[in-house]
This record gives C-alpha cells, sequence and structure tokens, in this order.
C-alpha cells in the first residue's frame, strides 16, 4: 500500500514539475507523513521499490535522490488512460476484435492462472475455457506485454470482426456484467458527492490529502471499468457522468495539493 501512495505521490505531484523529477528521502518522508505513514515505512517502501525496478536513485553529495523509472511510469500509464481517457481511446474503433487463445502444459498451472490474471487486467473478457475476446485496442501493444511476460509462446492471437453492433452489445453485456459495474458508478457517485460538498474550507494540506484519497477510495470503479468502445456500452452509460465528476474534483483539488507539495519541496 505504501508502495502504491509514494507511485502516486510522483505521479500527481513529481512529475508535472520542471526536471529533475527527483527527491531526497527526508521531502518523500515529510509529504508521507502529511498521510500517517513514518519514515520507517517510507524507507522500506523505497527500498523495494528500487528492487522491483521501479525507482532509481542518484547519489549528490552526501545524499541520494530518488525517481520513478520509465518501468513505473509506463505501468502507471495503463490506469491514466483508463481514469482520464476511457471509452475514448476506441474513437476510431473498425468493430475489429482481438480473439486470443492459450494452452498450457497441466503442470503449468500457475503460468495459466498468471496469464487470465494479466488478461483481465487488460480488459479482456473470457468467452471459454482458454478462449478470450476484446475489441482491438489501438494503445495497447498486446504483443509486447505478452512477450515480456514470456508468454507469446502459449498464446495465439487472431483478429475478427463482429459487424452486428447489436450481437457486439449483447457480448459486451454477457463478458463484463455491465449491469453490475453501472450499479457500483451510481454508488460511487453518490459518495463522492458527498465526499467534497465541504471542499472550499479546505487548506493546501488538506487537499494535498484528499486529492491522494480520491484515487485510493474512488478510482476503483473507473479502473474496474471495462475499456471498450462507447457503441457496446448500455445508452446513458453512467461510467461516462462518474469519469467527469471525477475529473472535475481532481482538477478542483490540483492547485492548493500542488502548492503544499511545492511547499515541502522549498523547505528543504
Amino acid at each position: 500500500m505504501v508502495n502504491d501512495l509514494i507511485l502516486l505521490i510522483f505521479q500527481l505531484f513529481i512529475l508535472p514539475l520542471p526536471a529533475p523529477h527527483a527527491l531526497e528521502i527526508t521531502t518523500l518522508i515529510r509529504l508521507c507523513e502529511a498521510l500517517n505513514i513514518n519514515a520507517g515505512a517510507v524507507r522500506t517502501a523505497v527500498s523495494r521499490l528500487k528492487k522491483q525496478g521501479f525507482f532509481s536513485a542518484k547519489k549528490t553529495g552526501l545524499s541520494s535522490r530518488y525517481t520513478i523509472t520509465p518501468k513505473a511510469i509506463m505501468a502507471r500509464e495503463f490506469y491514466n488512460k483508463k481514469i482520464f481517457i476511457g471509452e475514448d481511446v476506441y474513437y476510431n474503433w473498425k468493430r475489429e476484435w482481438w480473439l486470443l487463445s492459450f494452452a498450457f502444459e497441466q503442470a503449468q498451472e500457475k503460468q495459466r492462472g498468471q496469464l487470465r490474471s494479466l488478461l483481465k487486467k487488460m480488459d479482456f473478457g473470457c468467452l471459454h475455457r482458454g478462449v478470450w475476446l476484446k475489441p482491438v485496442d489501438p494503445y495497447l501493444w498486446l504483443d509486447q506485454a505478452l512477450e515480456n511476460q514470456g508468454f507469446n509462446k502459449h498464446v495465439h492471437i487472431f483478429t475478427t470482426k463482429i459487424t452486428h453492433i447489436e450481437k457486439a452489445q449483447q457480448l459486451a453485456q454477457h463478458l463484463w456484467e455491465l449491469g453490475k459495474i453501472a450499479q457500483q458508478f451510481a454508488e460511487y457517485q453518490e459518495l463522492l458527492r458527498a465526499k467534497i460538498a465541504d471542499y472550499p474550507h479546505w487548506d493546501d494540506q488538506a487537499c494535498f490529502i484528499r486529492h491522494i484519497k480520491l484515487f485510493k477510495e474512488f478510482a476503483d470503479p473507473l479502473i474496474n471499468n471495462p475499456l471498450l468502445p462507447p457503441q457496446l456500452f448500455p445508452k446513458d452509460w453512467p461510467g461516462t457522468t462518474y469519469r467527469e465528476l471525477f475529473k472535475r474534483v481532481n482538477d478542483r483539488l490540483a492547485l492548493k495539493s500542488q502548492r503544499f507539495v511545492k511547499s515541502v519541496i522549498e523547505a528543504g
């Protein structure tokens, strides 16, 4: 959890600043203290992130400055796409689908489970055992993603078309249980509106805390929402309204929370 919070701090507040996008550990600790995370937990998380290849350190004099790596930025880009762009990535969809099939030996059950988890993360829907579907996403480098995880030799990828949009809509409803997701959007929208009712009274630090909480508590519906062409969603899809609300709240909190982060950095 602390790992995710640190990556989120860099994504929201450090990367938008002028280069270099790096912090001393003491500065990062002070930012995390506002979130009730102690120094020991921060140091442990930074060490873990370095081992995982998400963090790098550069020595400057007696201290080190830390920044997130391209690997970490790429990992966050997937979530940014789901949160901020959504179905707009399919603005020029030609009704093409990826049909993916795979086969493993019985002794490779662990690898099969790992591939299924990866496919779910990439918003594939399971049609049958070992057969998965997803509308072709122009921003997803599918071959590279599978090769990076060592799955390319187990997988066959085909491209197909479903020309009747009604059949495609029925398939989407079945594969991704869109009714349940719509209900989640409705519930979270009411909660989010209630959370920001007293926004004008928040100071810079309060906005920083709530900005982080916005992503930790209210981004899940957008992340869990499958990234599909807008034609496949029911009319008046609540995910679109929720994303617009989320973006408005994000923009509203950004000025004061960014100001708080700058003040901590400048304090040295």
